[in-house]
């Protein structure tokens, strides 16, 4: 197999990697053989083709307690701007309370509408979802809906952009409500440049740039590496962006806007 031309390279008691370079596709018998003798895989997922995610949270996922290599996604990492934009949103001026009472996310991705999603959207769905709790996906028109633990239903909407972009995401909107109050946050992408607007009831509406750079496969690599242990989050992100993947409807979402 590939691991016998591996292994008299490999040091001992030292870490190895294995940076893949192609489709992570767990049923590649190379990838297979070479897995099993690393202690870290870096894959990039959104090299994957359609409804890849739910075969790599499946097999390439280590059970908890288990032994195997550790998975690491470069399509995640080049999500860390949006996730820590997003979770410092809501970590200001007490707009915590509406996330009990979110009513609809919308993420916008520069690909054409008859095009199956990829793999950063569905990790920021859910990224967003299991960390919130929700859980039970159902189809639902442009996207799909979530179960919150109280019983409600969210929508996760995913719209096509005409706009030809590096970026893995080019718009986030979500909306909530508190009470009476409510709550709108979009995230846009307009010539290199992100731009945020909350209107939230009672406040006066905000804007403001962000600086929101894309990383290149080198930065994106260079923090992969950096990295120890399990990444939890980015596992519980995977296994329902799988679920969420399955139920979509044809054609995955929102004609271009």
């Amino acid at each position: 197999g590939f691991d016998t031309l591996v292994i008299p390279l490999l040091i001992p008691h030292l870490q190895s990697f294995l940076w893949w370079l192609g489709d992570p596709d767990p049923a590649d018998p190379a990838l297979r053989s070479l897995v099993a003798i690393c202690d870290r895989l870096i894959i990039d997922s959104a090299m994957g083709g359609p409804e890849r995610l739910s075969p790599l949270s499946s097999a390439l996922v280590a059970p908890a307690g288990g032994r195997g290599a550790v998975l690491g996604d470069m399509a995640w990492t080049r999500l860390e701007g949006y996730r820590e934009a997003l979770a410092r949103i809501f970590d200001e001026g007490g707009r915590q309370r509406y996330l009990d009472g979110l009513a609809e996310v919308e993420l916008t991705t520069p690909r054409r509408a008859r095009d199956p999603l990829g793999s950063s959207e569905l990790l920021l769905a859910g990224w967003l979802a299991s960390r919130l709790g929700y859980s039970r996906p159902m189809p639902a028109p442009g996207g799909v809906s979530l179960e919150t633990a109280g019983g409600a239903r969210v929508g996760f909407h995913f719209a096509a952009s005409r706009r030809a972009s590096d970026l893995p995401i080019v718009g986030v909107r979500i909306a909530g409500r508190a009470g009476r109050r409510q709550l709108e946050v979009t995230l846009t992408e307009e010539r290199g440049a992100w731009t945020l607007r909350t209107e939230e009831t009672g406040v006066e509406p905000q804007h403001r740039r962000l600086p929101l750079a894309p990383l290149d496969q080198t930065e994106a690599l260079s923090r992969e590496l950096a990295r120890m242990g399990r990444d939890r989050v980015y596992e519980d992100a995977l296994q329902l962006a799988a679920r969420i993947e399955a139920v979509l409807p044809a054609g995955g979402g929102r004609s271009p806007g």
